[in-house]
């Protein structure tokens, strides 16, 4: 999504094969139910993680952070997601 002007969605036909097909919406219904929908995550995913008000903007630099200095040490992706599991 990119504002409320439009959206895109990428399909992956099969598992591990990429993505293949990017359609763009400007239909403003289309763009809206996106927003509604990507909004009802967020607020389920916010619940769930029991983050303090205002806290989720720390805890995404601290995670982005992370990332990157594994990423400059050379970690795999796998130790990447194992190392998340356990801080989360």
């Amino acid at each position: 999504m990119v504002g409320d002007w439009f959206v895109a969605e990428s399909l992956i036909p099969r598992a591990g094969e990429g993505y293949r097909q990017t359609i763009f919406s400007w239909h403003a219904p289309t763009v809206l139910r996106w927003m509604r929908k990507f909004d009802e995550e967020f607020e389920e995913l916010y619940k769930q993680s029991n983050l303090a008000s205002n806290a989720s903007r720390r805890w995404a630099i601290e995670e982005i952070e992370q990332i990157i200095k594994n990423l400059a040490t050379g970690q795999n992706e796998g130790e990447l997601a194992t190392q998340h599991k356990e801080r989360s």
